[in-house]
């Protein structure tokens, strides 16, 4: 319609159908032109109807352009998209503690997804951490990526490649337990150990997309033998948020390297806390999950994802564009394990790590850390890992089983 009207032609015939249109209103003989040109020129009408149809849809015309002209502008408000998340999280409450309400913690549960660990979601959905999240409000889902059985050959090409039985196995069971509980969500990646790192990051999108609101205060990452203490993170989450702060905290706060394994390839250190319990506050997570660089994390450090999630905050911390202050806060109460009633007063709580020596399970010492079994100290770290009550002999085992 634009080229039509630019040209002399057919300008003049569209005055003159416009003239001939005024003509047969006033009621002199126009009508008989307007048939006689109708007859000569039936594109007219057609092309009225596309004149008008532009004038109705050039505001939205306008918009489009705009957009392919321009394309920074959107991607400019993806961003930022984390400033309109914080001021409208401020105005839903200026009040800290009504801001870090429980109720508005999301858990993201890291789960594996072969049948042998779907014991351990049936004895943490039959606990006291399940019934603590649901009388607190607590939005949780376990997180499971894709059964993997096979060694998995980067340089295959293999079309025909299928799941293997085992896996195939996994899946229906995955799909039955879901259909049961409905409390899962399913990462499209594979269940390998050393891209624990991958599934994190695909669980922080998952959280970024959909599971986070407008109300979101905190992002929870525990793993699925351990559980939450909601009034711990309240306060802590409420302290960052009176400050102004960003949030990361945990349990086990690495402030400098014990082993090679925990340093970047440059010999640089970033503080981070054990995978096993963590947080971070939403708006660190929407930073995090979206940025490049917390892709490529693998270039400068371990895959360990509990190691890299430390260099992600302090990225975010040193960002040239919009730095966020980070507040790292330590507390040892912050997780307990499945036995504990969070009914309970403080004291009566069976914490982890809890000052008085009282833990709720027998621990081991792996060196500069513990854990519940000489099984579970390497944590991906393999040799480096194994310290203190345990020794390196292709596993991790007890030295006291051994001298037995």
């Amino acid at each position: 319609s634009l080229w039509l009207w630019s040209h002399e032609r057919p300008r003049a015939t569209m005055m003159s159908l416009m003239s001939s249109l005024s003509n047969r209103a006033s009621g002199d003989e126009g009508g008989q032109d307007l048939r006689r040109n109708y007859k000569a020129k039936w594109w007219m009408p057609l092309l009225l109807l596309v004149c008008m149809t532009n004038i109705f849809t050039l505001p939205r015309t306008q918009g489009l352009f705009s957009q392919l002209i321009n394309p920074a502008s959107t991607h400019e408000q993806t961003l930022h998209h984390h400033d309109r998340i914080d001021s409208a999280k401020s105005a839903v409450s200026n009040d800290p503690f009504e801001v870090c309400d429980p109720k508005n913690f999301l858990v993201l549960i890291k789960a594996g997804s072969k049948s042998k660990y779907q014991d351990r979601r049936k004895i943490w959905r039959g606990s006291n951490c399940r019934t603590s999240y649901q009388n607190h409000g607590i939005r949780y889902r376990f997180m499971l990526a894709m059964p993997a059985h096979e060694i998995i050959n980067p340089n295959g090409h293999n079309q025909g490649a299928r799941a293997s039985e085992k896996e195939i196995h996994d899946m229906k069971e995955l799909r039955n337990e879901y259909l049961v509980n409905g409390d899962m969500e399913f990462l499209p990646l594979k269940d390998v150990y050393d891209d624990s790192n991958l599934k994190v990051i695909s669980m922080l999108r998952w959280a970024v997309d959909r599971g986070m609101n407008d109300r979101t205060s905190t992002v929870v990452l525990h793993d699925d033998e351990y559980c939450l203490r909601p009034r711990a993170l309240r306060d802590i989450c409420a302290n960052a948020t009176g400050s102004n702060r960003s949030l990361y905290a945990g349990w086990n706060l690495w402030k400098s390297a014990g082993y090679d394994s925990q340093k970047a390839f440059d010999g640089s250190f970033a503080p981070y806390f054990g995978g096993w319990v963590y947080a971070m506050s939403s708006d660190l997570v929407r930073d995090i999950a979206y940025d490049p660089e917390t892709l490529f994390t693998s270039t400068v450090l371990g895959y360990a994802e509990d190691l890299q999630a430390g260099k992600w905050v302090k990225n975010q911390a040193e960002h040239k564009d919009h730095p966020r202050k980070v507040m790292y806060v330590q507390e040892e109460s912050l997780g307990m394990d499945l036995e504990a009633d969070e009914t309970q007063n403080t004291k009566g709580e069976k914490e982890i790590g809890s000052s008085d020596g009282k833990e709720a399970v027998d621990r081991v010492s792996c060196g500069n850390h513990d854990a519940k079994s000489c099984e579970e100290c390497p944590l991906g770290h393999r040799k480096s890992w194994c310290n203190g009550d345990c020794i390196w002999r292709g596993t991790c085992q007890s030295k006291a089983e051994r001298q037995r």
